[in-house]
């Protein structure tokens, strides 16, 4: 899938099975939407994961009562370890400790691969909990709106 320059491909050479095939390629395809819209959304770390996290709810939205891990594709152990330290994260990431390759990497030293899926749904989720809106097509259209709250 492409617009103009920026292409969005699920990464099927990691894929050892294709159970979850469906919510990649939702997940890719709500990528695509957002940079229809928007373009790439620029370079900023704080609307890099408010994109996976739109990403991550619009998978949730095409396919719900999967296992949450399964949004993630993340071992349980691994989500269970983003959720105890949820806040620690966010707080590293305000105060400029932690990058775009810490967070999206699969090579960090500290945390888990794919960590920035896991905060990005967590601040959409947030925003979703403070504001009460939940349709697809604002989150999509407004991802400022999430932005400008983180």
């Amino acid at each position: 899938m492409a617009v103009g320059s920026k292409r969005s491909s699920p990464g099927l050479e990691r894929f050892r099975h294709f159970k979850n095939f469906d919510i990649l390629l939702s997940h890719e395809y709500c990528h695509y939407i957002l940079n229809k819209q928007g373009g790439d959304g620029g370079d900023s770390l704080a609307r890099k994961l408010i994109r996976e996290g739109i990403a991550v709810y619009f998978s949730r939205t095409a396919y719900p009562g999967r296992d949450e891990e399964s949004y993630f594709f993340l071992k349980r152990e691994r989500l269970q370890y983003l959720k105890e330290n949820f806040k620690p994260i966010v707080e590293k990431i305000r105060e400029g400790k932690l990058r775009g390759d810490d967070l999206f990497g699969p090579r960090s030293k500290t945390l888990p691969p794919r960590t920035g899926y896991f905060v990005g749904a967590r601040l959409v989720e947030d925003f979703i909990k403070k504001t009460g809106i939940t349709d697809i097509n604002f989150l999509l259209r407004d991802e400022n709106q999430i932005f400008m709250d983180f």
